[in-house]
C-alpha cells in the first residue's frame, strides 16, 4: 500500500523534537549549577522533558501517515512506548552530567539516546492497527539507529564536551539543539520508510484500538508543548534567580566602596566595604545626599562638577579626598558610572577605593617626586565641552584664562575660528576620530605657536565633546633628567589591575576567570578551566603550602586574605593579594567561591627599593666612618713617631751643643748662644705637646693602649682642664669586652657629646656613669645646662647628634636623648656586648 504524510502535523512533530531538546539541553545545564536534593529534581525533569519530546514527536509523527485503510492505534501498547525513551533520557543524563565528560561518557550516552529513540520508535510502529501487516527492510532499520546515535553523540560532544570552552556558547547551543532534534526526527522517518504496509483479508484486533484524528493530534502536539514551554520557563526563573543572588553578593562583597543613587544624588544603597571605609551605617546611609555625607566642605565645587559630567552620560574616574563620618580624610580614587533605573531613570554608581596607604609610600620616594609632584599639582586643569560642529558650550575658568578671551567672545565659536592654525595638527585629528568613532582618547599635544605641552583627553558625550587639558610643559622639560624616577612614580600611581574569579565549593570546577589572569599569571584561561587547580602550579615554591591549605579552608569561610608569590613561564615574579568570598544560596548553602586576585607588584618592589637603598646608605657611612678612622691612625702614629722622634732627636742634639758651648768659656759671645738654644728647646717642647696633642686627637693613644674606660677617664681630665667644666665620672668597670670598632665608636660618640655640652649646653658640671648590665655596656652623660629641646633634637643642623646616633646605629647600638628646660640634658648609649644581639638597624655589606 502506498502512503502519503499530512506535512502540517509532519511540521508539528518536528517542532516538539526541537524545543523538547532545547527545554532537556537547559535543564541539564540546571543539573550541572546545582547539589543535593535540586540536582535530583532537575535530572528528573530532564529526563521527564526528553522522553515526553521524543514520545509525542514519534506518535504526532505517526498520526501524520496516510494509508488507503483506517488506522488506529492500541493505546496500552503506545503508552508503553513511552517507557524506553524515558529510561533511556534517565542513564544519559546520569552518564553526561560530571564536572568533566570524556568521549567516552559521551559515546556512552548516544548509544542510550539513540537506543531509547529506536526501542520508542519500533514499540510505537506495533502499537498500529490496520487490515494489514508490516514488513521492515534491515538495512533501512540499522540506517534509522546509527542516525540517532551518530546525531545524538554530536549534540552530547557539542554540549558537554566543550562547555568549558569561552567561545560562542549560544551559538553552540543552539547547534546541540538542532543535533538532538535531527537525531529524533531522522530516525523516525528513516524507520517510518523502512516499513512496508501490505494490505490483508484478515481483520485487526481492535480489542484496544483508538482512533487520533488529525485534530486530536494537534492536541497532543499542543499538550507536549505546553509542558515543554513549562520546564523551559521553570529552568529561566531558576537561573534568573542565580544570577540576582550572585548580583547582589558580589555587589556587596566587592573589595571596593560601592554606592548607588538617584540621579540627585540621594543614596539607594551601600555595600559592606562603604560601611567599614567610611563609618556610616546603612539606616545612616541611605536617602541621605552623598556629598553631604562624606565629601569634604572645600571640596563641593568639586562635587558639583562631577555630577555636572555625570549629566552629559561620561564616566568619571578621579583620585580626591573624601570624609568619614568620625572627620578623618582619606585619599580615594573614585569612579562613576551611569546606570539605569527602574522607572526610565538614570542613576549612578560610585565605586570608592581606599589609596591612602599608596599616597603615603608615594611621598617617601624622596625630592625626586617630591618636585614631580609639585610640577603637577601647579597646573591648572583645563575642561572644555564641544558641540557636535565643535562650536564652545562650557568652558571652565582655567580655560578662559588659557583661551585669553571673555567668555562671550568663546562661547558659540568654533575651536577653528580661534585658532585657525590647529587645523590638521594631532588635537585636530584626535577630536574628529573620537567623535567619529565615539571612543575616548588620551594623547600629549604639543601647541608649537606658544611652546607649550598639553595632556589631552577628548571624549564623546550625547551632544558633542568633552575635553580634558593639563598643561605639562614643565614636566616635559624634566622629564628626560627624572625618567626613572618618574617611571617608578606612574607604576605606583597607576591603578592595580585585578583577576576576578569563580569556582564551585569543592575547587574542583572553574566557572569564570577573568582576562587578566592571562596577563598577571603568565598562562591561558583555557588552562584553568580545563585544569581547575593549575593556578597553583605557579604559585612560588616558598608560598605553595600555605596557599594550597589555606584555598581549601578559609575561602569557604570568607576568611581568605592571602598573599604570595606567583612565576610566570618567563621566571618574572609577580605579588598577589588574593581575597575570596563564599556565595550562598537562598538555603544557606555555599555553591559558588568567587575572589579577586590583585597584583602589589609595584608597591612591593618600592618597599624593597627604599630598603635596599637605606642599606646602601648606612653600608657607606659604615666604610667612611672605618676608612677616616683608620686614617686617623695611620697619620697619628705617623706624626707621634717619626715627627715626635724627629724634634725629640733635635732637642738632645741642641742639649749636646749647650754643654759644648758651656765648655768654651773663651768665646766672648757665648752666653747669647746659650739664651738662644734655651728659647729653641722651649719651642720644641711646646711643638712636642701639641705633636702629642694633635696625635691624641686624631686617635686617643690611651685607647689603644690602656682601654675604652681609661681613655674616657682620660679624656674627661683633659676636658675639665681645658674648659674649666667640673666632670665627674663614675666608672665601676675596669675593663669592658668590646671589639675596637665599637670601642671607638664608643669613644667619638662620648667626644662628640662633650664637644656639644662645650658649645651648647651652658653646663657647669657634667656627670659620666659607665655601666654593664644584662651583656649591655651602658654609658651615660649627663649635665646641669639649659635643657635640649625637641626641635633641636630633630633639627636639620644638628649635625652632632645625627652623626652619634649614625654611629651607634652601625655597631648595633642605641641614644636616647633627653632635656628638660633648664635642668639640663641626658644622653644614654647602649650597646650590645655579644656579636649577635643589636638594638639598631643591622647593615649586611
Amino acid at each position: 500500500m502506498d502512503g502519503s504524510y499530512n506535512y502540517a502535523l509532519v511540521a508539528l512533530s518536528i517542532l516538539i523534537a526541537l524545543l523538547g531538546s532545547y527545554a532537556t539541553l537547559d535543564l541539564a545545564a540546571r543539573v550541572t549549577a546545582s547539589h543535593g536534593g535540586a540536582r535530583l529534581s532537575w535530572r528528573i525533569g530532564g529526563a521527564t522533558v526528553l522522553a515526553i519530546g521524543t514520545w509525542a514527536t514519534h506518535h504526532v509523527g505517526m498520526v501524520a501517515l496516510r494509508l488507503p485503510v483506517p488506522i488506529l492505534y492500541d493505546w496500552p501498547t503506545a503508552l508503553l512506548s513511552f517507557l524506553p525513551s524515558l529510561l533511556a533520557s534517565a542513564l544519559t543524563l546520569v552518564v553526561v552530567i560530571r564536572p568533566k565528560v570524556e568521549s567516552l561518557r559521551a559515546f556512552v550516552a548516544s548509544i542510550f539516546i539513540g537506543g531509547g529513540i529506536a526501542a520508542l520508535h519500533y514499540t510505537a510502529m506495533m502499537s498500529m492497527r490496520f487490515q494489514g501487516t508490516q514488513r521492515y527492510s534491515p538495512t533501512l532499520v540499522i540506517l534509522s539507529v546509527l542516525l540517532a546515535m551518530v546525531f545524538a553523540l554530536l549534540s552530547v560532544w557539542l554540549t558537554f564536551l566543550f562547555r568549558n570552552d569561552p567561545g560562542d556558547w549560544k551559538l553552540r547551543k543552539l547547534g546541540s539543539v538542532a543535533l538532538m532534534g535531527t537525531a529524533i526526527c531522522a530516525m523516525h522517518y528513516t524507520g517510518m520508510s523502512s516499513a512496508t504496509f501490505i494490505r490483508a483479508a484478515t481483520a485487526p484486533d481492535l480489542s484496544h484500538a483508538v482512533s487520533i484524528p488529525p485534530v486530536d493530534a494537534l492536541g497532543l502536539g499542543a499538550l507536549a508543548l505546553t509542558i515543554v514551554a513549562a520546564a523551559v520557563m521553570s529552568s529561566t526563573l531558576d537561573r534568573l534567580q542565580r544570577q540576582k543572588v550572585v548580583v547582589n553578593e558580589l555587589f556587596e562583597q566587592a573589595p571596593q566602596a560601592v554606592v548607588l543613587m538617584t540621579p540627585d544624588y540621594n543614596v539607594v544603597r551601600v555595600n559592606r566595604e562603604f560601611i567599614q571605609m567610611f563609618g556610616y551605617s546603612r539606616e545612616e546611609a541611605i536617602g541621605r545626599n552623598l556629598s553631604e555625607l562624606i565629601v569634604p566642605e572645600e571640596l563641593q565645587d568639586e562635587a558639583q562638577e562631577i555630577m555636572k559630567l555625570l549629566a552629559h552620560g561620561e564616566r568619571i574616574q578621579r583620585e580626591t579626598i573624601r570624609r568619614r563620618k568620625d572627620g578623618r580624610r582619606l585619599n580615594v580614587s573614585i569612579v562613576h558610572v551611569p546606570v539605569s533605573l527602574p522607572g526610565e531613570q538614570v542613576g549612578r554608581y560610585a565605586i570608592y577605593r581606599d589609596i591612602t596607604a599608596r599616597k603615603e609610600a608615594e611621598e617617601s620616594l624622596g625630592q625626586a617626586h617630591s618636585r614631580i609632584e609639585s610640577v603637577l599639582n601647579s597646573v591648572t586643569n583645563v575642561h572644555i565641552l564641544f558641540d557636535s560642529e565643535f562650536r564652545y558650550v562650557y568652558v571652565n575658568e582655567a580655560a578662559v584664562r588659557t583661551i585669553g578671551r571673555p567668555r562671550e567672545g568663546i562661547l558659540g565659536r568654533t575651536i577653528w575660528e580661534l585658532y585657525p592654525d590647529l587645523v590638521g595638527t594631532e588635537l585636530d585629528r584626535q577630536c574628529h576620530l573620537a567623535m567619529e568613532e565615539r571612543v575616548p582618547l588620551a594623547f600629549d599635544f604639543h601647541y608649537l605657536k606658544r611652546n607649550i605641552w598639553w595632556e589631552s583627553r577628548v571624549s564623546p558625550t550625547p551632544g558633542g565633546l568633552s575635553v580634558y587639558a593639563t598643561d605639562i610643559s614643565e614636566r616635559k622639560r624634566v622629564e628626560e633628567q627624572l625618567r626613572e624616577s618618574e617611571e617608578r612614580f606612574r607604576q605606583m600611581a597607576e591603578s592595580i589591575t585585578e583577576v576576578f574569579w569563580m569556582t564551585s565549593p569543592d575547587k574542583k570546577q572553574v566557572l569564570y576567570i577573568s582576562p587578566e589572569y592571562e596577563k598577571i599569571w603568565g598562562r591561558s584561561c583555557k588552562s584553568i578551566y580545563e585544569a581547575p587547580t593549575s593556578w597553583l602550579d605557579a604559585i612560588h615554591p616558598d608560598d605553595r603550602q600555605n596557599v594550597e591549605k589555606a584555598s581549601m579552608t578559609w575561602q569557604n569561610r570568607g576568611d581568605y586574605d592571602e598573599e604570595y608569590r606567583v612565576v610566570q613561564p618567563s621566571g618574572a615574579v609577580r605579588w598577589i593579594r588574593d581575597r575570596a568570598f563564599p556565595i550562598s544560596d537562598s538555603e544557606g548553602r555555599v555553591y559558588r567561591i568567587t575572589g579577586i586576585a590583585e597584583d602589589i607588584t609595584d608597591r612591593k618592589l618600592a618597599e624593597e627599593k627604599i630598603k635596599a637603598t637605606s642599606a646602601q646608605l648606612r653600608a657607606l657611612s659604615a666604610r667612611l666612618q672605618s676608612a677616616r678612622e683608620v686614617e686617623a691612625i695611620r697619620i697619628a702614629r705617623e706624626i707621634h713617631d717619626e715627627l715626635g722622634a724627629a724634634l725629640s732627636s733635635l732637642r738632645w742634639d741642641l742639649e749636646g751643643l749647650a754643654e759644648a758651648i758651656s765648655q768654651i768659656r773663651e768665646l766672648s759671645h757665648s752666653g747669647d748662644l746659650s739664651t738662644k738654644i734655651e728659647a729653641m728647646k722651649s719651642l720644641i717642647d711646646s711643638t712636642i705637646n701639641s705633636v702629642r696633642r694633635i696625635a691624641s686627637e686624631l686617635r686617643p693613644i690611651g685607647l689603644d693602649d690602656l682601654g675604652l674606660i681609661e681613655a674616657i677617664e682620660l679624656h674627661a681630665r683633659q676636658f675639665q682642664e681645658r674648659t674649666g667644666i667640673i666632670v665627674d665620672c663614675d666608672c665601676v668597670l675596669e675593663r669592658v669586652n668590646l671589639s675596637p670598632e665599637k670601642s671607638t665608636a664608643v669613644f667619638r660618640i662620648f667626644q662628640e657629646a662633650l664637644t656639644n655640652i662645650l658649645r651648647h649646653a651652658q653646663a657647669k658640671v657634667v656627670n659620666l656613669q659607665v655601666r654593664e648590665e644584662n651583656e649591655v655596656f651602658m654609658l651615660k652623660i649627663s649635665d646641669n645646662g639649659r635643657g635640649i629641646t625637641d626641635d633641636e633634637k630633630s633639627g636639620k643642623r644638628t649635625l652632632g647628634l645625627l652623626g652619634m646616633r649614625e654611629r651607634a646605629r652601625l655597631i648595633g647600638g642605641k641614644i636616647e636623648i633627653t632635656g628638660i628646660d633648664g635642668e639640663g640634658t641626658v644622653i644614654t648609649l647602649r650597646i650590645p656586648i655579644s656579636a649577635t644581639e643589636e638594638f639598631g638597624t643591622t647593615l649586611n655589606e
